[in-house]
């Protein structure tokens, strides 16, 4: 086997004409305000949240996994996410079976309660 040396490749540049002027550097772009690049406070571990981390809901910031339901941990997204009045979070599942009104149901609607009946 006859091994061939391979040339080292030539580089080849490009100067441009001569204007006469000066070349200016790029502007450089403003730096962004800390709070777009550090990010806010989770409410629930008041660590610093970044943008890919984020989860809004009800005008408060939360890790991704930190927004979980109180009863059952689950990991909530902004879509299934419900809040008690005092800003507890829970599934809808489980907001549904603690806060759902029990009783008679016809009694908020003007109709005479069922039961005088039954008595």
């Amino acid at each position: 086997h006859q091994q061939q040396q391979q040339q080292p490749r030539k580089l080849m540049s490009f100067v441009a004409p001569s204007t006469g002027s000066i070349p200016t550097p790029a502007p450089t772009p403003a730096p962004a305000p800390a709070s777009h690049s550090a990010g806010r406070q989770c409410s629930v571990c008041s660590k610093v949240v970044y943008k890919m981390e984020e989860v809004v809901f009800n005008n408060t910031t939360y890790h991704r996994w930190c927004m979980r339901c109180k009863e059952c941990s689950a990991v909530l997204s902004a879509g299934s996410v419900s809040m008690s009045d005092n800003g507890t979070l829970y599934c809808r599942s489980h907001y549904m079976q603690l806060f759902a009104l029990k009783g008679n149901y016809n009694e908020g609607f003007g109709t005479a309660q069922r039961k005088h009946d039954f008595q």
